[in-house]
């Protein structure tokens, strides 16, 4: 009589949580236990809102905003605000929740396992505060962070949007090498009090519902690198408007806009730093953003296996599991090994960010003291006054200029690259090759897996090309002048 064969027992994917997804942090647990603690509350914050309300919906939502790219699910807008999502990135003093480059990278993997459109929302709106964040112009954290964090305490939602891509230059505008040959069509012209805008964006994300979108710009085409400057433009600016919502291939959720610029006035004081420091600002910004895209992408990777292998945890072919054979077990272990290689390069990229960059300012003693100020003292008039003013820039620029290092960084810039080409090519990958192993499952939209595919596919194009960051990679880590 043959013995009973039991059942074998379910496929759980382990390298799911902190501290086995990052086995470094072990280490700085005992050093710095806070650290581990945050990044801990960061992800199951992020896990409690996409399986509650981001999962249920993200079909749903998908097929809406393909009948209808004007359609914007404000609700869960409003639902991520009461974890906090919009203020993430905005410093304690002005009523965020002060965190850097590295919380937010475990946020976007964990919100993008889930939906990756619904997680460029709230990627996409900190994008649009990063260039206030990695400019010394601290003048606008009053501006401009401090109302976004006190809306989101109100349950108002206010977004914003970065605006770097036009119809003739993409990739180039991003790269300082080919700056200066980009053909660009957005230009300001200084005039009293400020600058006069005229050009057009396009597949700004969020850009066709934020209330402010930072804007590249140059004064003269001729030396665009010389006078770059950088502009917040509110949406109800005079000579604003939205063009063309994208009809996408993915991520739809959060909505790709073109936006027009037709002799808009922008005052002085919306300037974002000094005349000329537009395109460092630019790289600044993409080398703190292009690791969070890196988890982006390792969010849609992991999304597609844990669906896989709910699939397979389910589903029986011939009597038997479709895991229970050695081909199976091998390409399971691949994709898996090449998520968790996509993890820790994000991961380092954004710790060498934190570290080295910019936000390390914020952990300067004297910026630290801004913790100790009451925040109802940091929204009073005086208050307000003192971190606009010119002196208050003068220092920031100052301590920015003796602590921060080239050389440091462009190994940021270098990690970050790496971080957001290899992630995303295996995110393709690993959502190609869950479909294969459903076979003709793979492709049906009710498993989730062939959306996943299609939204994998723009982390290979924005925030860089791919091929761009790979010549970003080989110039700042590879090839010195």
């Amino acid at each position: 009589m043959t013995p009973q064969r039991n059942e074998p027992e379910k496929l759980i994917y382990r390298l799911r949580n902190i501290r086995e997804a990052y086995p470094r942090l072990l280490l700085f647990e005992k050093n710095k236990a806070g650290l581990v603690e945050e990044l801990t509350s960061v992800q199951r914050d992020a896990r409690t809102f996409g399986e509650t309300h981001v999962r249920p919906v993200a079909l749903e939502l998908d097929r809406k905003m393909h009948e209808d790219s004007g359609h914007f699910d404000w609700n869960l807008v409003k639902k991520g605000m009461e974890y906090g999502f919009l203020s993430y990135i905005i410093p304690k003093p002005f009523g965020g929740k002060g965190y850097f480059t590295t919380h937010f990278a475990v946020l976007m993997e964990e919100l993008c396992s889930h939906c990756p459109g619904v997680g460029n929302i709230f990627g996409a709106h900190a994008l649009g505060l990063t260039p206030i964040l990695m400019s010394p112009d601290i003048r606008h954290y009053a501006r401009y962070m401090q109302p976004v964090a006190r809306a989101e305490k109100r349950g108002e939602p206010l977004l914003f949007a970065l605006a770097i891509t036009e119809p003739e230059a993409g990739s180039d505008v991003e790269d300082a090498d080919e700056y200066p040959s980009a053909r660009l069509t957005t230009h300001a012209r200084k005039v009293d009090g400020g600058y006069i805008l005229n050009g057009r964006k396009v597949f700004i994300s969020n850009g066709s519902v934020a209330r402010y979108i930072w804007v590249g710009a140059v004064l003269d085409k001729k030396r665009p690198i010389e006078t770059s400057v950088s502009l917040m433009v509110p949406s109800t600016a005079k000579g604003f408007s939205v063009g063309r919502v994208e009809k996408k291939m993915g991520q739809r959720a959060c909505p790709a806009a073109e936006l027009i610029f037709e002799d808009v006035f922008v005052p002085e004081e919306d300037r974002v730093g000094d005349e000329g420091e537009g395109e460092r600002l630019i790289g600044l910004v993409l080398g703190a953003s292009r690791g969070p895209v890196g988890a982006i992408a390792t969010g849609i990777a992991r999304g597609a296996f844990e669906r896989l292998l709910d699939y397979l945890n389910t589903t029986k072919a011939n009597g038997r599991y479709l895991f229970e054979h050695q081909w199976c077990q091998i390409m399971l272990t691949d994709l898996m090994t090449k998520i968790q290689i996509a993890r820790q390069l994000y991961f380092d990229s954004a710790l060498c960010c934190d570290l080295l960059g910019v936000p390390k300012l914020m952990n300067h003693p004297l910026m630290k003291m801004l913790d100790l100020v009451p925040e109802v003292l940091m929204q009073s008039g005086m208050a307000k006054r003192f971190f606009t003013s010119q002196w208050m820039y003068g220092f920031v620029k100052r301590l920015a200029e003796r602590n921060i290092r080239t050389d440091d960084v462009s190994l940021i810039a270098s990690y970050s690259s790496m971080a957001k080409y290899v992630a995303s090519d295996i995110a393709v990958e690993v959502t190609s090759k869950a479909m294969e192993i459903m076979g003709e499952d793979g492709p049906v939209a009710a498993y989730g897996i062939e959306k996943l595919y299609r939204d994998a596919k723009l982390t290979q194009i924005y925030e860089g090309t791919n091929q761009i960051n790979r010549l970003y990679a080989f110039k700042n880590c590879l090839c010195h002048k």
